[in-house]
């Protein structure tokens, strides 16, 4: 806190720790930025949460669980647009859980792609912290974690990573999480791509990858298959609806 307070005290910018319901539990950095913040109900114990303040950084980076950087106008309040912000949701590193989000706030010279990197290494330096305060019980440790409803690109938490698959690995997760017992390399791709010109080669290509970012222990082949249950959220809407 006091390093990230005194880097936005310095560039004359605000910083801002939120929890997962929006409401800023700090906010650091430059007195007269503090001030006129304070015009707009941006301090402490305020709600910023998208559903109450419409399009901020903050809010926003919790309600679409992604870092977002939001220039002047595009704030839906007229009192905010007068300010550029970048923010990027906090996860708990065990089960992927948005816990809030951390946010820099100030003038035009934040509307940089350096705004939201900075936002970015901020979120994962806490995270990183955080599962070094957490112990991981052995429970923790075969917990396998997938999001992937309302995603064009599915999150999967594992032992205290947090991967933020592309496409195409989404695509092959939730396969084979719908499929534990297993998929040959033809059914897999019969069941990716039937539609699609991608050839075995290029399907295993991909596995390979997948299997890199993942570590060998954790997906099988021949068949391919998850080698730890997962836990997933179309699954958890599924057992609900037939409930």
């Amino acid at each position: 806190r006091e390093l990230m307070g005194a880097y936005a005290t310095d560039g004359e910018h605000l910083l801002a720790v939120c929890d997962a319901h929006g409401r800023l539990l700090w906010v650091e950095g430059h007195t007269a930025a503090r001030r006129r913040a304070g015009l707009m109900n941006f301090v402490e114990g305020a709600r910023w949460a998208e559903s109450v303040a419409g399009t901020n950084a903050p809010g926003t980076a919790i309600a679409v669980d992604r870092p977002v950087q939001v220039f002047a106008a595009e704030h839906f309040l007229r009192p905010v647009q007068q300010w550029t912000c970048a923010a990027a949701p906090l996860h708990d590193p065990r089960t992927g859980r948005v816990l809030g989000a951390v946010d820099i706030t100030g003038g035009d010279r934040l509307a940089h792609p350096h705004s939201l990197a900075f936002v970015q290494a901020v979120a994962r330096a806490a995270e990183s912290q955080l599962a070094l305060l957490t112990p991981a019980s052995e429970s923790d440790v075969e917990s396998v974690r997938l999001t992937a409803l309302g995603k064009d690109e599915a999150v999967l938490v594992t032992r205290g990573r947090r991967l933020r698959l592309s496409r195409r690995h989404s695509e092959i997760l939730v396969a084979l999480t719908r499929r534990p017992e297993g998929l040959s390399g033809d059914e897999l791709l019969v069941e990716l791509y039937e539609d699609e010109s991608v050839t075995p080669v290029t399907l295993r290509a991909e596995l390979s990858r997948l299997r890199r970012l993942l570590g060998p222990d954790l997906l099988d082949s021949r068949p391919y298959r998850l080698a730890v249950p997962v836990d997933a959220d179309f699954d958890t809407v599924t057992r609900r609806l037939g409930s």
